[in-house]
């Protein structure tokens, strides 16, 4: 990943961290800056080596949306927090409450 793309990374999570806050009602707790990076940057060389990438990010929206608009292509976030049910990647899910039928895609 080129330096461009890291200080892209950072600059997404930071405008995360600051814009979102988290909500304890709903166990939200957001990974450091350090953390996002390093998962960030594993999650986009995952979906630029890999064919046909589908990358799952099960109640992590903060790296979801610290990823590159077209790395995100590749993912979903499955979240309980409807604040994010407009974007194409959202997928309601409340772990406490799983649906029967298994995610398909």
């Amino acid at each position: 990943m080129s330096s461009a793309s890291t200080s892209s990374s950072t600059k997404k999570d930071e405008d995360f961290i600051k814009s979102t806050k988290e909500r304890a009602d709903l166990n939200q707790y957001w990974f450091s800056r350090n953390t996002i990076d390093v998962f960030v940057k594993i999650i986009s060389c995952h979906v630029e080596k890999v064919e046909k990438p589908k990358v799952a990010l099960v109640s992590c929206p903060s790296l979801y949306f610290s990823l590159e608009p077209e790395v995100r292509k590749s993912c979903i976030v499955l979240d309980i927090d409807k604040q994010w049910e407009e974007d194409p990647g959202f997928v309601y899910y409340d772990f406490n409450d799983p649906p029967e039928q298994q995610l398909s895609g």
